[in-house]
């Protein structure tokens, strides 16, 4: 179930007279179900890399604003799931009206850009993935590109047995950790993994992958079935060495099972018993 949401990015605009700004926050907000969310960058060398004539002591007074305003916890959610939503007025009504009170900061030295709207099926997460393309500028790369046609070929898959509409993108974890699995479900997970990079890069892929297992499993965030559907290297001298080290790193995790994407039946035998 898809869901409309309203989204601004907060700039910091030290001056107003050049225009010149960088984006520190985002304010988000699914009027269907009330929720509300603020994520802002904490790390002041980020804006002094943008300003370096910013002095500190400005810079600390101005950015503790948006910190009172929206402190770490600031959520509101009248719905746990929204596939349980219903449209209320005086929900859409309260969750509009603060959402305009804020962004109507559009003088000064921290403003709001004019509003976006788009369609989601995870609100939850929806305010990291934002904050991650317009502040932290997360933007696709060549190797991202790789992951997609390898998700996007095994949707195809999950199509010809009947099994994609089971499925839903999501991201797991929290602040400290995230984890994005394009095949979501209540019971299941999968992510699809390309070995189609420079031998550096899939062992990069493996090291990563591998400390957010464990910092999700230390957090109960890991889900209790997962399956990694992997794409070997196209040199077959490299693939011998870099799918060993990634099952080792796997071993640990009795819940993760993992083969070659091609293996469609052993895949589907697998997760038909958790969806059907």
């Amino acid at each position: 179930m898809k869901l409309a949401y309203n989204a601004s990015i907060l700039r910091f605009r030290p001056y107003r007279d050049i225009g010149e700004f960088v984006n520190i926050g985002v304010l988000f907000c699914c009027p269907q179900i009330g929720q509300m969310a603020f994520r802002m960058e904490r790390k002041r060398s980020r804006i002094t890399s943008f300003f370096p004539e910013v002095q500190a002591p400005f810079l600390d007074n101005v950015l503790d604003l948006p910190q009172k305003l929206f402190p770490k916890d600031f959520e509101k959610d009248f719905k746990k799931t929204p596939h349980e939503a219903f449209v209320f007025d005086f929900v859409v009504k309260d969750a509009m009206e603060t959402f305009r009170h804020f962004t109507n900061m559009r003088e000064g030295i921290l403003i709001f850009s004019p509003q976006m709207s788009g369609m989601t099926e995870d609100p939850w997460h929806e305010p990291d993935r934002l904050f991650e393309y317009y502040v932290q500028r997360n933007f696709p790369r060549e190797e991202d590109s790789k992951e997609a046609r390898l998700a996007k070929a095994f949707r195809q898959t999950l199509q010809e047995f009947h099994l994609a509409k089971k499925f839903r993108n999501a991201s797991i974890g929290d602040v400290t950790c995230r984890l994005k699995i394009p095949f979501f479900h209540d019971r299941i997970a999968i992510k699809t993994v390309s070995f189609d990079h420079p031998i550096t890069k899939n062992y990069e892929n493996v090291d990563l992958i591998g400390s957010k297992l464990a910092r999700l499993k230390r957090s109960d965030q890991l889900p209790k079935h997962l399956i990694f559907p992997f794409e070997l290297p196209k040199k077959a001298a490299e693939a011998k060495n870099v799918v060993a080290e990634w099952k080792s790193v796997l071993s640990a995790y009795p819940e993760i099972q993992t083969m070659p994407v091609s293996e469609k039946d052993r895949i589907v035998s697998l997760v038909t018993p958790y969806i059907s």
